[in-house]
């Protein structure tokens, strides 16, 4: 595999030790892990978002734009629905059942996968991973907050008037009339979103910390392991493949897909008061698991 992506991967594990052995020394309190989980969702995400999205270099033809909105579209609308169907092989809890559906839908199409799908695919893996990682957050933040509600609340507007969720539909905006920001505004937006990963990957190590490396062998989280690195990629290939044919475009759909879990899962799991360290579990298992399995994924794309 390219070094440039096993040292993004080996960074991210560095970063992830370093916010263990901080809270495990005390450097990290858990009133710090929230105003940092607080700062990177309600600043440092929207930034990444808009900025991404203003300066990728997305061409501009009507059939192209076309094709990445549909493909884009159909593997997250798949997806949500296939981990669901998936989660019943997971757990017998409702609720976390669904939590697991978020944890297989989104994906690291970011820092990890953008590295990924440059190096297989070229510009059209760049152009794939930025707008993957646009619809990424607004799934989170939208169909998760959606899905978590569950029979406790029914969620209304306010909820999904998160800083995220303004910075997606903003980002769409500026992307759509081809909009540039000013140099010193996208040279800040691109320092603070460049923030993101290794503040998320620190509060994943705090909330890895408290239960170590054993809170990877946990039954259910193999069982995931299984659902979302092998069961849901190799459904995701027939429904597309039946969809859109053999186009280069499903390929870089699959492996964006098949990246491991999104680090801001853990923002997520803060928010809505879920379980962060299963959330960090479902990050760091399989973000191994993806650099084990993806050469047997990209052997399937062969055929």
């Amino acid at each position: 595999m390219d070094s440039a992506i096993l040292t993004e991967i080996g960074s991210f594990l560095l970063l992830l030790s370093a916010g263990a052995v901080g809270r495990k020394q005390g450097f990290f309190t858990g009133g710090m892990v929230d105003s940092m989980n607080r700062l990177m969702v309600n600043l440092c995400v929207p930034c990444l978002m808009v900025h991404s999205m203003t300066e990728s270099s997305l061409p501009p033809e009507r059939d192209f734009l076309l094709r990445l909105l549909a493909v884009t579209l159909a593997s997250f609308a798949l997806t949500l629905p296939l981990g669901l169907l998936g989660a019943r092989l997971i757990s017998g809890d409702r609720m976390e059942r669904r939590f697991f559906a978020i944890l297989m839908t989104v994906c690291n199409t970011g820092n990890i996968g953008n590295p990924i799908a440059r190096m297989l695919f070229g510009e059209l893996g760049a152009v794939y991973s930025a707008f993957f990682s646009l619809i990424s957050m607004a799934v989170l933040w939208a169909a998760g907050a959606w899905l978590m509600t569950g029979s406790r609340q029914k969620p209304g507007l306010r909820q999904f008037c998160t800083p995220i969720m303004l910075a997606v539909v903003l980002g769409l905006v500026l992307f759509l009339f081809r909009v540039r920001l000013p140099a010193v505004a996208a040279h800040t937006m691109g320092k603070l979103g460049n923030m993101t990963g290794p503040l998320a990957m620190l509060i994943v190590g705090c909330e890895l910390a408290g239960q170590g490396l054993k809170g990877l062998l946990v039954p259910a989280l193999g069982r995931f392991l299984l659902v979302k690195q092998l069961l849901l990629p190799l459904g995701l290939l027939a429904a597309l493949r039946l969809m859109f044919g053999g186009i280069p475009e499903v390929s870089v759909a699959l492996v964006l897909m098949f990246m491991p879990t999104a680090v801001n899962v853990v923002a997520f799991s803060h928010d809505w008061q879920l379980d962060g360290k299963l959330a960090a579990s479902a990050v760091l298992s399989s973000t191994l698991g993806s650099l084990v399995l993806l050469p047997a994924l990209l052997l399937v794309l062969r055929y």
